[in-house]
């Protein structure tokens, strides 16, 4: 990768692209709108996706950046994020998306609930049995020797979800995906997703299937019958870790929680939400199947579209602002930039196949005189809930500085151990030097007995910070630690 690195800027030229603006920033990658121009004033918008700079040289996220562009370049299904192009330029990663507007279900719930109303039953199963079509045809999926390609998506939420304004749902974020043929290698022992959606086998960090994914979107179904969250608000995290993961109290059901709720469709739900992955339904086409046999008919995407121009009249009058904006955008010489390096790797040539049929990932929230309702993949962005990255001043925590593999000790020393438990707040996946040790909470891990400097990295934020531990031989150390 080159090493020359460039700053964005709104006019500068990427390949085929011109920057507008940046539309959103995390962790991880900074978002920019962009547009492709054609013939005859031909204009598109289009979202730019860049690894940050401060990672441009980490293995570890560009091997993330890369797996997530190629997973989601072999999954063109119309409910899915379509990826248009992965690019390099001036040491600069980049991916290009389709650009969309609309609102995230989180985005949705949340104007339902301001505007005092219970969203219909009939639209709560249209966005469950939508996202359910397209999980099961990404769970499917053949690589192309024909073999299962292995995906679960793992992040299944409503911030995930998405709904366009003209009423197409999407599933976004196939950042920490699970596939066979990922780079960055996903191993047993590592929770990965958010903590109020993923199954109970995936908190206790156990190899996950399909079914995991069946059991987030039972808890998205859940909290949009109910208009309520599955767990209470202000529980720690460690509280909440311990209620998904170790009970093994069943789940309550919509039907207890909102007696509104009609009897078949709770049951429905509250078996996709069943703890023991063996009692849920055998697919997620299995569950879409029993949730409409729920409904006389669903909604259509038209019905859908004159719901969100109901409820976010305001975002869709800016998007058409913005439409306008760049039809009536003048080119006049922008800075041009080299042509993007296009990725040397067999799986790259799947990219410009993959025919446009949806749009970028991860919304902006609303804002109250916001132009532009911007969705693009996956990013953390500044909104009403905010994830920040985390601060390495927590008392534990010592200054940056590289790694260096813990020594190794003698033989006659090796059945010296102890073992380790951590939490952290966020999750953080844990390095001693080269080994991963998996992600937090880790329990009672294994160590030789010494001092330890750890690495805790949280990919989706962008978090990095060291942690020296003590373990005594034959003790167990605990360690608990919040990084934000």
């Amino acid at each position: 990768m080159q090493t020359e690195h460039i700053s964005w800027s709104p006019g500068l030229r990427i390949g085929q692209y011109t920057l507008v603006k940046p539309i959103g920033a995390g962790g991880m990658a900074e978002v920019w709108l962009a547009f492709v121009e054609g013939a005859y004033d031909f204009k598109k918008p289009i979202a730019l996706k860049r690894l940050n700079l401060a990672h441009a040289s980490d293995r570890q996220f560009i091997d993330m950046f890369l797996d997530e562009a190629a997973l989601v370049s072999r999954l063109t299904h119309p409910g899915i994020v379509q990826v248009l192009e992965l690019g390099e330029v001036s040491g600069s990663l980049f991916v290009a998306m389709e650009y969309l507007a609309g609102e995230n279900v989180s985005a949705l719930m949340r104007a339902v609930t301001k505007a005092g109303r219970a969203l219909p039953f009939e639209v709560a199963v249209k966005l469950g049995a939508d996202t359910a079509e397209a999980l099961h045809y990404a769970h499917t999926r053949l690589d192309e020797g024909g073999g299962p390609l292995g995906v679960v998506h793992r992040d299944v939420s409503p911030h995930n979800l998405m709904v366009t304004y003209e009423g197409i749902v999407k599933v976004l974020d196939f950042g920490i995906a699970k596939a066979a043929q990922r780079r960055a290698v996903t191993e047993t022992g590592q929770m990965k997703g958010k903590l109020g959606y993923i199954a109970p086998e995936q908190a206790r960090g156990e190899a996950v299937d399909a079914r995991a994914d069946q059991f987030a979107l039972g808890v998205v179904m859940f909290e949009l019958v109910t208009g309520t969250r599955l767990y209470e608000a202000g529980a720690s995290e460690w509280d909440l870790f311990r209620k998904v993961a170790a009970s093994s109290e069943p789940f309550e059901s919509p039907h207890a929680r909102n007696p509104a709720v009609p009897e078949a469709l709770s049951r429905v739900i509250a078996r996709a939400m069943a703890r023991d992955p063996a009692a849920r339904f055998e697919s997620v086409e299995a569950f879409r199947l029993a949730l409409l046999e729920t409904v006389p008919a669903l909604p259509t995407s038209a019905q859908l579209a004159a719901l969100m121009q109901e409820l976010f009249a305001e975002g869709i009058a800016g998007q058409k602002t913005l439409v306008m904006q760049l039809r009536a955008t003048k080119t006049s010489a922008p800075a041009v930039v080299e042509q993007p390096r296009r990725r040397g790797r067999a799986w790259l040539a799947l990219v410009a196949v993959v025919p446009v049929v949806g749009l970028a990932a991860f919304m902006l929230r609303p804002k109250p005189v916001a132009p532009v309702r911007a969705v693009v993949e996956p990013v953390v962005v500044k909104a009403p809930e905010p994830v920040e990255v985390a601060d390495a001043g927590a008392p534990e925590v010592v200054e940056e500085e590289p790694v260096k593999p813990a020594p190794r000790p003698a033989k006659k020393h090796e059945a010296k151990k102890g073992t380790l438990t951590l939490k952290t707040k966020p999750w953080s996946e844990v390095f001693l030097g080269a080994r991963r040790l998996g992600e937090t909470p880790l329990v009672e891990v294994p160590l030789p007995a010494g001092t330890h400097r750890l690495k805790l990295v949280n990919p989706q934020r962008g978090a990095a910070t060291y942690l020296t531990v003590e373990v005594v031989a034959g003790q167990l150390t605990t360690k608990s630690l919040t990084l934000e």
